[in-house]
């Protein structure tokens, strides 16, 4: 599901839809505010109640990684990191086409003091060995705030765009570094004159920094796989909900609680039912989840835990 289409859902929900946007009791950005505040809570939730749970890998480069002692190397993590699952942390190489992802040592908890890996409350990873090497890292992290945007120049290349800062975005724009790392998107519509067969093409980012465009400031979006076709200057560009599917219907409840909440708002009883109903659903559907396969040979995957589908998963680092 779209951002907006999980907007329209709550507006209707709140009767607050059909209106123009000055007489809405509530603008598209406290919305968005509470629809993000349930995604974490979800997310967080689900990553508490399983340490091997995780959302996507990435890959950490040998050639970034800060020596910090003799055999001590510290890796930056991405932005808004929960965990990294236990045995997440493998040696990536590709030599004679083949992926080695042995890295000689005992699987350590995240918090764990010694061993050979461990992450730090300063969020580094920690690497104790001769010298660096390019890791593949598994682990949760916590959903990057909703968007849409209007992109105001034509995209870059095929597997890159540039969200404006400070415009056409209702709850503006995360500027940390990795902050959108796993975040699902899609064309919701193509700009005039661009390629039209693109509409409606999801894909999932690898990375987000901050550029300079003609001394502007934008935050661009590296993607797994290239789209069809580049976007042009007018296209629309919205994130996908990142909850999974059994989650939804109580992210929606949930958010809209908040929203009449804020407002003082009362709360029906019938409205608050549903809620206990959906919430009972979550965590039954939750538990069906835990007691899923946890660990899986090379070429398997977990579910996409922040995909609004059934998608299996997908490496960040290969295509």
């Amino acid at each position: 599901m779209l951002i907006r289409e999980l907007l329209a859902d709550m507006r209707s929900r709140l009767s607050d839809d059909g209106l123009t946007a000055a007489t809405q009791a509530w603008t598209d950005a406290e919305l968005l505010r509470h629809v993000h505040a349930q995604m974490r809570s979800i997310a967080n939730d689900l990553s508490d109640t399983d340490t091997d749970f995780y959302t996507h890998e990435f890959e950490l480069f040998a050639d970034g990684a800060t020596k910090r002692h003799n055999d001590v190397w510290a890796y930056d993590l991405p932005a808004s990191l929960h965990h990294v699952i236990p045995d997440g942390v493998r040696r990536w190489s590709d030599e004679d086409g083949e992926r080695n992802y042995a890295l000689h040592r005992e699987p350590r908890h995240r918090k764990a003091a010694l061993g050979r890996w461990q992450v730090d409350q300063d969020g580094m990873l920690t690497l104790f060995d001769s010298e660096p090497y390019d890791l593949i890292v598994r682990a949760a992290k916590m959903p990057a705030r909703p968007f849409w945007a209007t992109l105001t120049e034509d995209a870059v290349d095929v597997s890159r765009i540039q969200l404006p800062l400070y415009s056409s975005i209702a709850a503006g724009v995360m500027v940390e570094r990795d902050a959108y790392v796993g975040l699902r998107l899609a064309i919701a519509s193509q700009g005039a004159g661009g390629d039209q067969s693109v509409v409606g093409e999801a894909r999932r980012c690898t990375s987000s920094y901050t550029v300079d465009v003609a001394g502007e400031p934008r935050v661009e979006l590296t993607l797994h796989t290239p789209f069809s076709a580049g976007t042009r200057t007018g296209a629309v560009v919205e994130s996908i909900v990142q909850v999974p599917d059994f989650a939804l219907e109580y992210l929606t409840l949930q958010s809209v609680i908040g929203a009449m909440t804020k407002k003082n708002r009362p709360v029906t009883e019938a409205l608050a039912d549903h809620l206990r109903v959906e919430r009972a659903r979550y965590l039954q559907a939750r538990h069906r989840d835990e007691s899923g396969s946890k660990h899986h040979s090379e070429g398997e995957g977990r579910k996409l835990a922040y995909g609004n589908q059934d998608h299996f998963y997908e490496s960040d680092s290969w295509a």
